[in-house]
């Protein structure tokens, strides 16, 4: 239980490097280059303000659907033969191999990612600046609406966290068809809950309306709860989820 629980902030430190240099380095390089090109056009494009809007968009999309392809990738390590038991061994708990993932795909790449757009496009104003007349805006990857994303991503990503353990390849496409099918499922339920209880029909002239008696503040206080346990509960469970899949790989 003490290797699976254990805790110690200098080693998760260590874990941490240890993860940037061997798990991530391809990815870190990957979206390096990627801010690099972009930093790249907007300077080629006779700076055009319209690049401005180009980076805020690659932003959102290197933020959720790159963060989602690292956050799937986090655990491949456990389904390699030849690296799963170099990785359980490395000297650190079950507990912060999950820790050290989960800050590194979430936080941790928010933060790296925020800190690239922000350096490369303060580079290609002080550039413009000085090879012509106009002037790149500098991104500001703390503007409400990035907040908003980031928040979202914050919680979105746990569930790719799960799929990363849980699946043994594809780990991605996978988890994003496990989470279509489940939707799908919770809709047709929920379609057929509502059949039984107003007993309706195709053809809607049968249906009397009258029946139907809908509370407004209770309706709207459902739909708070719910959105609670969204913004509040479903990162936390998937976490769990994944920190208890993680535990059956103890050595």
């Amino acid at each position: 239980m003490d290797k699976v629980i254990n805790f110690n902030f200098k080693r998760l430190v260590w874990l941490i490097r240890n993860d940037l240099q061997v798990q991530f380095k391809s990815s870190l390089v990957i979206i390096v280059a990627i801010t690099s090109g972009l930093t790249l056009i907007s300077l080629l494009s006779k700076l055009d303000y319209r690049l401005f809007s180009l980076h805020n968009y690659s932003f959102k999309i290197l933020l959720i659907f790159g963060g989602y392809l690292l956050t799937a990738s986090a655990f491949k390590t456990l389904h390699q033969r030849n690296q799963v038991g170099f990785y359980l061994s490395l000297p650190a708990s079950i507990l912060e191999k999950f820790i050290s993932r989960l800050l590194l795909t979430s936080v941790g790449y928010i933060a790296g990612l925020s800190l690239l757009f922000f350096i490369f496009s303060v580079l290609a104003a002080g550039l413009s600046n000085l090879l012509s007349d106009n002037t790149l805006p500098v991104f500001n990857p703390l503007n409400q609406e990035n907040l908003e994303l980031m928040a979202l991503y914050l919680i979105t990503q746990s569930l790719f966290l799960v799929g990363a353990i849980q699946f043994k390849s594809m780990h991605f496409i996978k988890t994003v068809a496990t989470t279509w099918f489940t939707i799908m499922i919770l809709i047709i339920f929920t379609a057929f809950i509502l059949w039984l209880i107003f007993d309706t029909t195709l053809n809607t002239q049968q249906f009397d309306f009258s029946r139907i008696d809908i509370n407004l503040s209770s309706l709207g206080s459902v739909t708070t709860v719910l959105e609670y346990l969204f913004y509040f509960g479903f990162a936390p469970f998937c976490w769990l989820m994944a920190f208890l899949k993680l535990r059956k790989y103890e050595v």
